[in-house]
């Protein structure tokens, strides 16, 4: 069952709205926003419309690549796939918009329909951050690491660990081949 992004902590500036959609892209959801008068597209929308709005052409990318990567780069897993248990994935930094602590790189795991497994990554901060993955099963197994248009293909031993380095608003699929 297809869903739409859940837009809740957005309303507080232009990095907590691109957590809105790194949260929804991760998790395998459609994209949603509120748009205002001449269709510009709103921080949130239970707010009155005479405050500033987001920087139009800055989420207008974002969300284009969002829905890039969800619908060409991992639709096997994103839209046809189903969501497991998250691996692990540390040394995020944090930033409390007011509503708790919000891990700037979003992430998830996820199998497609024929078993593979990949873990989505999305940093939607303003700086480059470096997170490390930990990858479950057993043997040794070729994993493809795509950050937005660049690919990368490694040989790993499994369980182990992968650190990756994401540039600023980029988006990842660490895929574990079979």
């Amino acid at each position: 069952m297809l869903a739409h992004s859940g837009a809740y902590l957005n309303s507080v500036n232009d990095e907590a709205l691109r957590a809105s959609v790194a949260r929804a892209i991760v998790k395998g959801y459609m994209l949603n926003f509120t748009l205002r008068d001449k269709g510009q597209i709103e921080f949130d929308w239970n707010h009155i419309w005479d405050r500033a709005i987001p920087d139009q052409i800055a989420i207008l990318d974002w969300s284009k690549r969002a829905s890039h990567f969800r619908n060409v780069v991992a639709p096997d897993f994103l839209i046809f796939g189903k969501m497991l248990r998250p691996w692990s994935v540390k040394g995020v930094p944090t930033r409390d918009y007011g509503y708790g602590k919000e891990p700037l790189v979003q992430s998830a795991t996820w199998q497609a329909q024929d078993g593979r497994i990949a873990v989505a990554l999305a940093n939607y901060a303003d700086s480059k951050i470096s997170p490390t993955v930990e990858l479950e099963g057993q043997g040794i197994h070729k994993v493809v690491i795509q950050i937005d248009d660049k690919i990368q293909t490694l040989e790993v031993s499994l369980p182990g660990v992968i650190n990756v380095e994401l540039p600023s608003r980029s988006l990842c699929l660490i895929e574990i081949k079979k």
